[in-house]
């Protein structure tokens, strides 16, 4: 089921919360990608993670909010250990494509599955 604005920004401050992280800015925007800029401590939503279900949109917020618990990291282990912590925390395991999700299970069910020839 898909998910409002409302519920991307309440997933964001409970993670934030629950992870003891300095106050991060949200945006949501008609942009290809989301993004973490470091310097202004925002993160940029895509509005088309409404679109996707439960799983995805938790795993995309999350995701950009892993990079300010493994600042400048990118997106290795350091940057994949915080992120799988996070994503633990709301029932969610994930199996990697590279950065990205490939496979993202919720309380044990597959929701989400990688596409060949696309990162989203």
């Amino acid at each position: 089921m898909p998910v409002t604005k409302e519920d991307l920004l309440a997933i964001a401050d409970a993670t934030i919360e629950q992870f003891r992280l300095a106050p991060i800015g949200i945006q949501i925007k008609d942009v290809a990608c989301g993004r973490a800029r470091y310097k202004t401590r925002k993160i940029t939503l895509p509005i088309w993670v409404l679109e996707r279900n439960e799983a995805y949109s938790i795993w995309y917020v999350v995701h950009e909010i892993a990079h300010f618990k493994a600042i400048r990291k990118g997106h290795g282990p350091a940057f994949k250990r915080a992120e799988r912590i996070m994503l633990k925390a709301w029932g969610i395991e994930i199996e990697y494509a590279r950065a990205y999700a490939k496979k993202l299970y919720m309380n044990g069910e597959l929701e989400y599955e990688r596409k060949p020839g696309i990162w989203y």
